[in-house]
């Protein structure tokens, strides 16, 4: 019963539907992972990574995943939220690395959000930055990820560049 009632719940769902949870706005697209299920003789636990947009406050967020689950018989016993982290991508970090990717490619640039975290949460204006051609295959946390020698320079000049004029220094 308690495995049908979950998969009515989750079942393939990727943002929160199950939970009347599907938004997203500008910081991205609301995620939900049931990412492990203990289950003995004695309880059954539940863990979820939700990672969650700005339109949805952290007490709406756990209202709906306590309602939906109590209804089938959960208790939350333990919650670890993260506040989620984002600058106008038109801020002068933002268009300073866009800028400086751009005319190193010959491209425009875009920034976009991930619903990963990154270490930039852990700073008040910062931002994950890696020159990652559109045009390629990423290998980023895939198996066997590598990168080429002349990837490595061209990243290295690109960062190097955006430290200088962020830094205010002149050609």
């Amino acid at each position: 019963m308690i495995a049908t009632a979950l998969n009515a719940i989750l079942g393939h769902d990727l943002h929160g539907e199950g939970f009347a949870l599907d938004v997203s706005d500008v910081s991205g697209h609301l995620t939900l992972s049931p990412d492990m299920l203990e289950w003995n003789n004695d309880y059954v636990e539940l863990t979820l990574d939700c990672r969650c947009p700005f339109c949805l406050s952290k007490d709406d967020l756990l209202a709906k995943l306590d309602s939906v689950l109590g209804s089938v018989g959960f208790e939350r016993t333990y919650t670890k939220y993260s506040d989620g982290h984002f600058l106008d991508p038109n801020g002068l970090l933002c268009k300073t690395l866009l800028d400086v990717y751009s005319e190193h490619t010959g491209k425009p640039a875009k920034s976009f959000s991930i619903g990963g975290g990154t270490y930039a949460r852990a700073f008040t204006n910062a931002v994950a930055f890696g020159a990652e051609p559109e045009d390629e295959v990423s290998e980023c946390h895939m198996p066997n990820e590598s990168i080429g020698l002349e990837d490595i320079r061209f990243n290295t000049l690109v960062m190097a560049e955006a430290i200088i004029r962020l830094a205010g220094k002149k050609d």
